[in-house]
């Protein structure tokens, strides 16, 4: 799926693929625990996210597993490393899931979220974020029956 959409460019729909545990992505090389790490890399990576702050309705879609799940250790919540990214970009909507994300490159978009590893249960959700808040929790398989061309 990467090489669908490498090098598009202008469009304020930015994409990061991955792997994700509770807090953190894994981008093949290093992992990355918070949003001055994950900056540093898509701003090499990609020379319009210097400019993310001040494009209008910017997106940022995070096809990595486990982008939108908070932890609660001890009574304390961890929070997701899509808020922690959406936090540090006030403006910028971040696409995070809660639990396993599915997708290979012989389709476009991701089959399914998953609650379970390689289940196919279908049970994950897909949460917006924007400031480091919620702004929409919906499950994966109702958003696709509105959007099932999303990619």
């Amino acid at each position: 799926m990467y090489d669908i959409f490498k090098g598009t460019a202008g469009d304020g729909v930015f994409r990061a693929f991955g792997h994700g545990g509770i807090g953190s992505i894994w981008d093949g090389e290093r992992e990355i625990h918070n949003a001055k790490g994950f900056n540093d890399i898509m701003g090499q990576r990609n020379n319009n996210w210097k400019n993310v702050d001040k494009i209008k309705d910017a997106i940022l879609i995070l096809y990595v597993c486990h982008t939108g799940t908070d932890v609660i250790i001890d009574q304390k919540t961890y929070k997701s490393f899509g808020s922690k990214v959406s936090k540090a970009h006030p403006n910028l909507t971040v696409i995070a899931f809660d639990e396993y994300v599915t997708y290979d490159n012989s389709i476009k978009g991701m089959k399914n979220i998953n609650k379970g590893q390689n289940k196919g249960d279908g049970l994950g959700s897909i949460i917006f974020y924007r400031n480091g808040e919620v702004l929409k929790r919906q499950a994966y398989s109702e958003f696709l029956k509105k959007y099932p061309n999303f990619q």
